[in-house]
């Protein structure tokens, strides 16, 4: 596994690519660290506010910042929801970027794919346990503290030895090249892995779009059942009550930061079919105010309402009460911010976490009063496939 810091975007057309950061900033165990390139290494700070921070640093013509920002960061947006630092296989920061001034486009990953296999799968949340979650999450509903509950449950592949990240992300994107694919070394122990097909936030110039997921049916090699998978789809209440309630989040959240009456949703409800699933996604899109900028806007909205539940703050509180691990990273959001102040972010779903010989992967799904405990527990292997036929 390389030592040199490194990362890649899938974003459009194209793949970004960049290596040798000029300056980085991370958030770990509620302290802040500043990256010396010298050093190939991060420095604890007495510097506060880490996002604070990224918003006043400087990036001129052709920079770039390259990062993410994890689910466990929320707290620092809004004080009402309390983070879990419980001890998790992942043990991630929960916010870190990287300036480049190097960068490439390419039409594929720069690095090779190679056989390599796990040598152990455990699951942190077994069958019965997550049952018992999607019946607490139900019951989370029915007495009315909300109207929808996303659930995560991990998995952890444990490896021989420790795997070469660039070579995991290699043979991700060989088996699922998914629209936001994503891979960032944060230190020679550590990488992130991404096969996201969902977009969190896309701002060019004043213009900010936000296309939220919900809805899910396995994709069949049989092309007749799999076109009655779609039409299954389409035609259950339960999913488009779902999908409905997220976009309405997302509208919401897109009006704190908006022109007043230029919040448009755009495809309602379209279907996008994924190398393994087939999911329903929609476009809210609105007009930036004159006087905000790209932070603004994802302190504004994050996290996404898809991997949260309506209403957000008050389900992420009972997300904190109903998962027994920190989610960390995982649901957060990764992208890139240009010298123009334009940028893409992608959110972290169907994501691989890699810390030494380990590599941690989350799965979830959203829970609505009409929702069928065994089926979502079978909803979480269907998202958890692609990765257990990679790494297993």
């Amino acid at each position: 596994m390389s030592k040199e810091i490194n990362a890649w975007f899938k974003t459009d057309e194209k793949i970004i690519f960049a290596e040798k950061p000029f300056w980085g900033i991370k958030f770990e165990q509620n302290k802040v660290f500043i990256f010396s390139p010298s050093q190939n290494a991060f420095k604890e700070t007495a510097l506060k506010e880490p996002f604070e921070i990224l918003r006043n640093f400087a990036l001129k013509d052709s920079e770039i910042l390259l990062g993410f920002i994890g689910y466990e960061f929320a707290r620092q947006f809004e004080s009402a929801v309390e983070n879990k630092y419980l001890p998790t296989e992942s043990d991630f920061p929960s916010f870190c970027f990287f300036a480049f001034s190097e960068f490439k486009l390419l039409d594929e990953p720069p690095f090779k794919p190679k056989p390599l296999k796990a040598t152990k799968l455990i699951s942190l949340i077994k069958d019965e346990l997550y049952l018992q979650m999607v019946e607490s999450a139900l019951q989370e509903i029915k007495n009315g503290n909300t109207y929808e509950i996303n659930l995560s449950r991990p998995f952890v592949f444990e490896f021989a030895q420790k795997p070469s990240s660039e070579t995991i992300s290699a043979n991700l994107w060989q088996k699922n090249p998914a629209p936001f694919s994503a891979y960032l070394k944060i230190d020679p122990e550590r990488a992130i892995c991404s096969a996201s097909p969902e977009c969190f936030l896309r701002k060019t110039k004043q213009e900010v779009s936000t296309f939220p997921i919900k809805g899910t049916r396995k994709r069949l090699d049989d092309k007749q059942k799999d076109q009655a998978q779609i039409e299954e789809l389409i035609n259950s209440s339960k999913e488009m009550a779902e999908h409905l309630m997220v976009v309405d989040l997302e509208r919401n959240d897109l009006g704190k930061i908006a022109i007043a009456g230029s919040v448009r949703v755009k495809n309602f409800s379209q279907v996008h079919s994924f190398s393994y699933v087939h999911h329903l996604v929609s476009e809210v899109n609105c007009q930036l105010k004159p006087d905000l900028n790209i932070f603004d806007v994802l302190q504004a909205t994050f996290p996404s309402g898809s991997i949260t539940g309506a209403p957000k703050i008050k389900t992420m509180q009972i997300i904190n009460k109903l998962e027994p691990f920190s989610r960390t990273a995982y649901t957060g959001s990764f992208g890139f911010i240009d010298s123009k102040g334009d940028g893409v972010f992608s959110i972290l779903i169907r994501t691989l976490f890699l810390n030494q010989k380990k590599v941690t992967l989350n799965v979830g799904g959203g829970i609505v009063l009409d929702s069928e405990p065994q089926f979502e527990l079978e909803e979480t292997y269907i998202k958890a496939k692609s990765f257990f036929d990679l790494l297993l």
